[in-house]
């Protein structure tokens, strides 16, 4: 009968591991999304420009850093000014614009309209401009994820359930509840001693189990009772399970 090369490293390697077995556990883990980009502004705030400033006063709108007094109506806004074009209108018919012949008197002198001038035959209201009143608000601060999902590398996620701890996408079961296993081994074990690790991670490695992705999957099968996870994992976790099958997952 002829065995695998990596078969015979991990007897010849783990040969005595019966007598002497790691004082590991594994922890458990699950999804919890890909994250999204914070988008939450808190009360009294909004969003501008990508930062979160805070509310401007009454008759102000804010533009960034800025809070620029809104225009009167009839007035256009123009950024830094408000202004308003300049405006004519004939009082008299379109027949006799002047009042000239057929309605004589109709503009000697014109009655215009309050804010237009007489021009003879016309009334003009002359352009009119100025500047904005504003004030600053502050530089800005990043939004905030909604509540209540939190924080973590700069994207939002599901918090995490009782004993579990988040780490980007993936929440990983805690081992408080065990005293015997207070040392990180990996992102997925935790050991006794470091010398328990050690062994651990040297069996791993020659096994070719060196991947976060395969390393979760080892986590599961055990947990499964037989390989489960990625096809590239699958049979680097078949070599190991028969010896790491009765490892404890973190209480």
């Amino acid at each position: 009968m002829q065995f695998s090369p990596l078969l015979l490293i991990v007897v010849a390697f783990f040969g005595a591991s019966q007598a002497d077995p790691m004082q590991v556990c594994w922890r458990n883990s699950y999804d919890r999304g890909v994250g999204t980009i914070p988008n939450y502004c808190p009360k009294g705030s909004e969003m501008n420009g990508a930062l979160c400033y805070p509310l401007c006063q009454a008759n102000y709108k804010g533009v960034g850093p800025v809070c620029w007094e809104n225009c009167p109506p009839g007035f256009t806004d123009i950024g830094a000014l408000c202004t308003i074009p300049v405006d004519i209108y004939f009082p008299c018919p379109w027949y006799d614009i002047c009042g000239l012949t057929f309605a004589k008197g109709c503009c000697s002198p014109c009655k215009c309209k309050p804010g237009y001038h007489d021009d003879g035959c016309s009334c003009r209201r002359p352009t009119q401009t100025y500047d904005k009143k504003s004030y600053g608000r502050g530089a800005g601060n990043l939004p905030q994820c909604t509540p209540p999902h939190v924080e973590d590398a700069g994207l939002c996620y599901d918090a995490c359930k009782t004993d579990y701890t988040g780490v980007g996408p993936v929440c990983w079961q805690n081992n408080d509840g065990d005293p015997n296993h207070k040392i990180e081994c990996n992102p997925v074990t935790f050991g006794k001693t470091q010398e328990d690790c050690d062994q651990l991670n040297a069996y791993l490695k020659k096994a070719g189990i060196t991947s976060i992705m395969c390393l979760r999957a080892l986590v599961a099968s055990i947990i499964a009772g037989h390989p489960v996870g990625p096809q590239e994992c699958i049979d680097l976790i078949k070599n190991v399970l028969p010896t790491l099958i009765k490892t404890p997952v973190c209480a």
